[in-house]
């Protein structure tokens, strides 16, 4: 899913509900514990993997809000863009060498909601910090590198009572300065030499990747108001 349909989705939410009664007021809290899947950037060298996440948003105004929010996720990475090579006289032995990660990410967001009686859409806008952590045991000891981090999306929430409801998302993840060999597990000494075909040729390394989430959120506002 791209950015275009990321917008376009958006702005169907809006052109469909612009005429209901306001949900949020100034000065609350709303509340996002919220999962789903995260689709990595075909150059990232990394697979479809789970996310999970939380959020909160102050409201400065009726539709205007900042706040925090956290995602972590656990994808592992596609051996095929890191081949190894075992050699022993005249036979040679290939495999593809993957690894399970951790990857932390931490954004201030702004939220605007076009706020509605029981279907309201919003956009939400974040920057921050990814760090990605390797495994130990397949880097050989405790591994991570981090840069700035990005999100552009949006979706809707359906009001489920008075202080609660469901939201759907579709976020774009931007990871800046990327840096794909990080995540090579595989010694230089073990890298194919008589096979080099093994290395894939095809799907060039970006420092900037793009990494499509989709999520379902319960969300709610506590009583309290400030």
């Amino acid at each position: 899913m791209t950015r275009k349909t990321i917008v376009a989705m958006t702005m169907l939410a809006v052109g469909a509900t612009g005429g209901l009664n306001a949900q949020i007021a100034p000065h609350q809290f709303q509340i996002g514990p919220r999962a789903g899947t995260i689709g990595f950037d075909n150059s990232s060298g990394i697979k479809r993997g789970g996310l999970l996440g939380v959020d909160a948003t102050y409201y400065l105004t009726r539709g205007l809000g900042i706040g925090l929010v956290l995602d972590l996720s656990r994808p592992e990475t596609d051996g095929s863009f890191f081949p190894a090579e075992l050699s022993f006289g005249d036979t040679t032995f290939a495999y593809e060498v993957s690894q399970p990660l951790t990857i932390v990410n931490a954004q201030l967001q702004a939220t605007f909601a076009f706020n509605a009686g029981r279907l309201a859409p919003f956009v939400a806008a974040g920057v921050g910090s990814y760090r990605i952590f390797l495994d130990p045991q397949v880097a050989d000891g405790p591994r991570s590198f981090s840069n700035l981090s990005y999100s552009l999306g949006g979706g809707v929430n359906l009001r489920v009572g008075e202080s609660s409801g469901i939201r759907l998302e579709v976020r774009d993840h931007v990871y800046s300065d990327f840096d794909r060999d990080r995540l090579n597990p595989v010694n230089a000494r073990f890298a194919p030499v008589r096979f080099p075909e093994l290395i894939p040729q095809s799907v060039a390394a970006k420092s900037t990747i793009h990494n499509i989430a989709l999520l379902l959120a319960f969300s709610f506002v506590p009583a309290a108001t400030f």
